[in-house]
This record gives structure tokens, sequence and C-alpha cells, in this order.
């Protein structure tokens, strides 16, 4: 059975409503279900599938609720109480992956609604519970698409109504990460720089009231602006990342998140050494990465470990195609392969269909070129299946440019194997995968596009003349 193929279809965050103390009747905890069930139905955990449902909430530790989401299989949890005229609402949401262990905690929200409810203040703690949930799972699999625009535009709706400034601030947040993830909007350029003005006006409510937190946030802005500048191949994205990382190490006082801030100054050495071409920069983020991974792995912290070594990958195999010769460039090849299946040790498609993509789709590029040597035909084929097996994560829907970009190397692929086997049926595969390339290029206004376009004509034509 190919497990990839179990993980491509979206999934849809389920969110229980638990029960509320001083709700006697139960009018309550009906009340925020039927506004679950009105945003969107499919979302709504099933009471029968939940063992403690009379449980004290409050009393969990961030890791308990983890315990509790993992065991019943829910992605949100929400209970509160009532009295004195406010109805406290609190919301756990879990990680993702979902597994329990020790550490793992799960994200927890705040808000105040005053009694009698009235439809907006009931409804924004409820949307944002769900959309919580939602900018979890989207990190690490496919989503429904609708489900983001529509929750995008609940929010904005939504902000800045409540007369809590807690709940005004974790829907600013969730908004911002929204827009972040809405991989299937045409126009995703302007959905990140909308990502990052909300994320700014976030960090000034923040002040310096949560060090913590403003700092959480501005790693996610930095990560943002490193997308904004390889989406606009622009390095004016990464340097602000870069400026905001700088402000983020202010704030950052554990060893921990000063690691995970080298790891984005990698991606922002990497992402400058791509657009200028600069070597340097490669080498640089190479030994940012270098030093933080054995860190990682020494303080168990194997998610961020994970990460730092599928960057490594990426980097060792871009130096690989600058060497300048054969020696360093095996070396920098054989160091890729290493963090290859150093990060494909810990990702896999169950559990991180996006991250194993990533490192799979890289893992195709490098036995494609390697198979791209005449007699290792082998070697050529094992990217094209790699290739294969990462569209199956990487769909037009779900991820339209990563699937561009897979479907333009599968391509090339295939063209490889076309002149080695002198087989034509793989270049009429490699126009079809040209094709829907193209279609998405166009879509995006990328400028990928025109090249895409000539190779998917000189394709036709060698086509035309194998006739």
């Amino acid at each position: 059975m190919n497990i990839v193929k179990q993980h491509d279809r979206a999934k849809m965050p389920l969110v229980y409503i638990a029960g509320i103390k001083g709700d006697a009747d139960g009018a309550l905890q009906t009340r925020l279900r039927e506004v679950l069930a009105s945003v969107e139905p499919n979302a709504v955990a099933a009471p029968d599938a939940i063992v403690r449902d009379n449980a004290d909430f409050g009393r969990f530790d961030r890791e308990a609720l983890n315990q509790f989401l993992v065991d019943t299989g829910t992605d949100a949890v929400i209970w509160g109480s009532a009295g004195n005229g406010v109805l406290e609402i609190h919301t756990a949401v879990a990680p993702y992956p979902k597994v329990a262990h020790e550490n793992r905690l799960a994200a927890r929200f705040q808000a105040k609604v005053p009694l009698p409810l009235n439809d907006r203040d009931i409804a924004v703690p409820v949307i944002q519970a769900l959309a919580a949930a939602l900018v979890e799972i989207a990190r690490n699999r496919p989503t429904p698409q609708y489900l983001i625009q529509h929750l995008i535009a609940a929010l904005e709706m939504a902000s800045d109504t409540s007369p809590d400034p807690d709940q005004n601030l974790n829907v600013l947040e969730t908004l911002s990460r929204l827009y972040a993830l809405g991989r299937a909007d045409d126009d995703d350029i302007t959905a990140l720089r909308r990502a990052i003005r909300l994320n700014t006006q976030l960090c000034a409510r923040i002040g310096q009231t949560d060090p913590s937190r403003l700092a959480r946030v501005l790693r996610v802005r930095a990560a943002i602006h490193i997308r904004l500048g390889y989406r606009t191949r622009s390095v004016e994205p990464v340097l602000d990342a870069v400026d905001t990382l700088s402000s983020a190490a202010r704030h950052s006082i554990e060893d921990l998140d000063r690691a995970r801030l080298d790891v984005l100054l990698a991606d922002c050495k990497e992402a400058l050494g791509e657009i200028r071409s600069d070597v340097s920069l490669l080498e640089a983020a190479r030994d940012l990465l270098n030093s933080a991974v054995p860190f990682l792995y020494q303080t168990l912290a194997i998610e961020d470990w994970a990460r730092a070594q599928s960057r490594l990958a990426r980097v060792n195999w871009r130096l690989c195609l600058y060497a300048d010769d054969a020696e360093t460039g095996r070396k920098y090849a054989n160091d890729a392969i290493d963090a290859v299946y150093e990060a494909l040790s810990f990702y896999n498609a169950r559990n991180f269909p996006f991250a194993w993509a990533r490192v799979a789709k890289l893992k195709g590029e490098i036995s494609s070129e390697l198979g791209s040597i005449p007699g290792r035909v082998e070697t050529l084929n094992d990217g094209i299946t790699q290739f294969r097996e990462v569209l199956s994560v990487y769909t037009r829907e779900h991820a339209p440019l990563e699937f561009a970009t897979t479907s333009t190397e599968l391509a090339e692929s295939l063209c490889t194997l076309a002149a080695q086997t002198n087989d034509p049926k793989h270049l009429e595969s490699a126009e079809s995968c040209f094709a829907a390339a193209l279609e998405v290029y166009q879509v995006k206004a990328d400028p990928e596009a025109d090249r895409v376009a000539a190779r998917l004509a000189d394709v036709r034509q060698r086509i035309s003349a194998a006739v």
C-alpha cells in the first residue's frame, strides 16, 4: 500500500465543545455547538467520541490537554464557565502532528464574552478556535482551501470587535497565519504581504508585555519574509527577515530559541545566496546549520533538528551545483545525501506530508542529476519515481507552486530518460508534465512561465520529429 496516497486528502479540523460550568441546562454548550456547525458542520466533533466530557479542563496543564486531544482524535476543545454576567471561553489546540509525549504542549486561548450572548460575540471565539486548529494542520498537511478563505473572511470581519483585548490579539495572530497558508490563492504574493502587515500590527500591540510571545511572532514574520523573497525573487524581503530576526534575538533568552533563530538566519543566507548566485552566502548558511544541528540533537529538539537537516541537505546540494571542481562537488553531494537521509529518518508521509515532500523532492533532484550521467539509468529512474510520489502530496489544489516546480523537474528528468533510452513515450509524459506546470505558472503570472513554455514547445517539436 502506498502510504503517501493516504495523506494527500484535505484534513478537516475537528473541534469539540465540552461542558461549561454554570450552564445547568446545557443551553450555552448547545449554543456554542450550533455556532460551530453554522460555520462548518463537518468540523463538529461527535459527543460520543469524548470519554471525559465532564472533565475539569481548567485543571489540565498544556501537556495533559494535548494528551486529551490525541486520545479523542479531536484537534481543539472548547470549554468554559459562566457567572457574574460573563462567559469565559477557553480553547486548547493540538500541535501537529498529533502525538502525546513529554513537553508536547497544546496551545491555549482565552476570551471573555458578556452575558446574555449575542451572535457576534459568541461567534468570534468559536471561529478563532476552528481557525487556530486549521492553521496547525495546514502547516503540515493538505487542508480544505475553501475553509481557509472562509475563515479569513470571517476573522477579517471579527478583527478588533471584541471588548476583550486578548481575544483581539489572538484573532490578529491567527488571521496573519491563515493568510500565509493560503496555498491555493492565485494572488499569493498579496496574501503573504497581508500576513506580514498583520503580524507587524500584532507585534506593535504585544510590545514589551510578553517578550516570549513577541519573539515567537517575530520568527513567524521572518519566515514569511523569506517565502516572499523566494516568491518574488527579490532580496528586499529577505533583508527584512534578517532585521526581524535581529529584533527577535533581543527577546530570546533560551538557547533553544537562539538555535531556532540561527536556522532561520541560515534560511536567509541561503535565499540571498540563491537570488544573488553568491556561493559565500551559501557557505555561511552551511556553517550556521552545521553548528545548530548537533545542539538541537543533544537537547532532544528533534523536530527542529530534522528541519535543520533538511535545510543542510538543500544548501549542500546547491553548493555541489556551484562547485568548481569534481572532488569538491562530490563532497558536497555526499554531505547533501547524508543530510537527506537524516531528515527522512524523522519525516514521513504519514505525520509530516509537506515536510516529507520537501525532502523527498530534493532526494529526487539529486538522483535525477546524478542519473543524467550516461549509464546511470537506474539512478535516474529512482529520481523520477521520487518526483511522482511527491506529486501525490504536492497536488495542484493544495500546493500549486510546489506542484508546478515538481512537475517541471519531473519533465526534465523524463526528457533525459528519453535521450538515454530513445523511447519517445517518455517525451510524451514530459509534455504532459510541462503543460500542467505551465498552467499554474501562467495563472500566477510567474516569470518561470516563459522558460517552461519554451521547454514545452521544444518537447513538442521533438515528439513531432520522432513520429
